[in-house]
């Protein structure tokens, strides 16, 4: 509580790591854990969020970190965490504004959104059925993630980001281009085509690509698991 807070306020200096109890009830621990990350005097101290007991599709992997989370997503049917600010975008361009809003002022971006690389043009009027064929053009989307890297040149925010390589062939060869083109603290790299990884599964195997070329590889496992990973 307030009492506690107060105590690491004066003597910062007495404290290796901050135990958080996030559980009960959840927004306690989560509000004491953002006052500490937003005091610049207290920012060194290490804080564990701790949540013993049950936690089912609450427990999220950055939230459990003790981390003030935004969820920027599109329509999903998806129950988003508790405790976490959510901002709710529909297109491609709505998520590139909403990103860059947002990182302005974030230590951490994990790009885990796998957004279109093209969207279709928009017509004012109503296509009239003809007996001839339709071609629906297509422009690029602006990538979202090279838009970061431009924005952190000026800004140094944020500090950390984290790309996502979803492929189907050549993993390490795309994976390392993307992680070099983007600028990317380390990139998570997935074969969509390998049984049990990807979309539409509760399992992924990844692999960790840094800067430098260092690989982690992981086998199987739940994707709360490799949440974990990638927090950590």
């Amino acid at each position: 509580g307030q009492q506690a807070l107060d105590l690491l306020r004066a003597r910062p200096d007495h404290f290796q790591v901050v135990l958080m109890d996030v559980q009960m009830p959840i927004m306690d621990g989560l509000t004491a854990t953002r006052e500490i990350r937003r005091d610049p005097a207290l920012r060194a101290v290490p804080v564990v969020a701790l949540t013993a007991g049950v936690l089912p599709e609450e427990r999220q992997a950055t939230l459990d970190a003790g981390a003030e989370t935004i969820l920027i997503t599109a329509p999903t049917s998806l129950t988003p965490p508790k405790g976490c600010r959510v901002v709710h975008v529909k297109t491609a361009s709505e998520m590139l504004e909403a990103v860059l809003s947002e990182v302005s002022h974030s230590h951490v971006l994990i790009m885990a959104a796998a957004v279109a690389d093209y969207s279709p043009q928009i017509r004012p009027q109503k296509i009239k059925k003809s007996t001839s064929g339709l071609a629906i053009e297509l422009h690029p989307t602006q990538d979202i993630l090279k838009a970061v890297a431009q924005s952190k040149e000026t800004n140094q925010y944020p500090e950390i980001v984290i790309g996502f390589a979803a492929e189907s062939e050549n993993l390490i060869e795309n994976a390392v281009k993307k992680l070099q083109e983007k600028k990317l603290n380390f990139i998570v790299a997935n074969n969509i085509t390998s049984p049990g990884s990807g979309f539409e599964v509760d399992t992924n195997q990844v692999t960790l690509i840094y800067p430098g070329g260092t690989l982690e590889k992981f086998p199987l496992l739940n994707k709360d698991q490799v949440a974990e990973i990638i927090v950590e």
